[in-house]
């Protein structure tokens, strides 16, 4: 596949996985900032096009203009008054709560198509990166390992993050550390053909992304049960890492 080739597949299909599509990606820096953008583009056409209701919202703020006299009365005036307070308040809360906990599936998303990393060759010492990624990050793995092939550290939303591959039940499974970051927690998310996930782990988050039907609930768990976090050292190391860059 040459380039001309990929640029009108990905016009087509810019999510596509076929292995000739991530072949030619690891192979062209170019072809992968293309398609990087054409990605980004549709995630905002589709964010701007997805406006969500809250369920039963509208039975909740909308009142029947018919009211009985008996509805009328002063009281329930003050009841539906005081009611509507602490809807507003509730749905004021929640909206607060996901703008301070924001969707980093996106993000993370053109991060895999920008660095495919499962794409390239197993690394042969992953076992032993995993600990070095855990010590950058002020981590400690504790019991044992999972079928890791890949583990890195990158740089997120700029704090230092583990970007690590690990064998899943579908093929390739790849998995993002943010330690002391709350991130939205989602689930089965399909997002450029892949499944996602976040959920919290510890005082972070993770986030996992593969192939439809994978299972992500055992993967985090065993994530969740072999790792602590050294909190302090993790915030110095977000001070250092983005230092040095």
């Amino acid at each position: 596949m040459n380039c001309l080739d990929f640029r009108r597949l990905c016009l087509v299909e810019p999510a596509s996985r076929e292995p000739r599509v991530y072949l030619h990606l690891y192979h062209c820096p170019a072809c992968r900032a293309y398609r990087k953008r054409v990605l980004q583009a549709e995630n905002e056409l589709n964010s701007v096009m997805s406006v969500s209701v809250p369920e039963g919202l509208g039975q909740k703020i909308v009142f029947d203009a018919e009211m009985t006299s008996q509805q009328r009365h002063p009281r329930f005036i003050w009841q539906a008054i005081a009611a509507s307070v602490v809807l507003a308040v509730t749905i004021g809360i929640g909206l607060g709560i996901a703008r301070f906990a924001p969707d980093v599936v996106p993000t993370l998303a053109m991060h895999i198509a920008d660095d495919p990393l499962h794409m390239s060759p197993p690394q042969f010492d992953a076992s032993q990166r995993l600990d070095q990624v855990m010590r950058h990050l002020g981590g400690v793995w504790q019991g044992s390992k999972p079928a890791i092939t890949h583990a890195t550290v990158c740089l997120l939303n700029k704090r230092a993050a583990a970007h690590l591959v690990v064998a899943g039940d579908k093929g390739p499974v790849t998995v993002f550390l943010l330690p002391g970051f709350s991130a939205r927690a989602q689930h089965d998310v399909v997002v450029d053909g892949q499944l996602a996930a976040v959920q919290r782990l510890g005082d972070g988050s993770i986030a996992l992304f593969g192939y439809p039907g994978e299972n992500f609930a055992d993967i985090a768990a065993h994530f969740d049960d072999s790792i602590h976090w050294n909190h302090e050292i993790a915030r110095l190391r977000y001070d250092l890492h983005i230092a040095s860059k």
